[in-house]
């Protein structure tokens, strides 16, 4: 197992064993003063194992969410900073096309269930993807 390093927000090059790079990301929710992030940057390698913990409202699922697209693309508010997948830039990639790549289980996972067998919910997002 790999630690995830957190990185210096300036002159950052995405290494090229990064699964996921962020760098200098600032978001703040519509109607909020406040960021949520707030240069937020850090690095996580191919075939680590990593844990985001933290109290209600610390910014974990804000955090999560920007890793497969989900902001800027579906949760609007104030943004900027980079954000790299596999070493390419999220930016401009949809969430379906990311989400080939990046999953995400919301805390609740019972919501997101949508196949009544282990083997049907296993197949299903291989049987969208065609």
């Amino acid at each position: 197992m790999h630690k995830h390093n957190v990185l210096p927000t300036s002159d950052h090059i995405t290494a090229p064993d990064s699964a996921i790079s962020i760098q200098n990301v600032i978001f703040t929710y519509p109607g909020s003063e406040e960021p949520v992030l707030n240069g937020a940057s850090l690095e996580l390698q191919r075939g680590s194992f990593t844990a985001i913990i933290g109290g209600n409202g610390c910014g974990k699922s804000t955090l999560c969410k920007l890793f497969n697209g989900l902001i800027p693309q579906f949760y609007t508010g104030d943004f900027s900073g980079e954000v790299h997948v596999l070493g390419v830039p999220a930016e401009g990639r949809s969430v379906a096309d990311l989400s080939r790549k990046i999953g995400y289980v919301y805390q609740d996972f019972d919501n997101q269930l949508v196949r009544p067998t282990v083997l049907d919910e296993a197949c299903f997002a291989p049987l969208n993807y065609g």
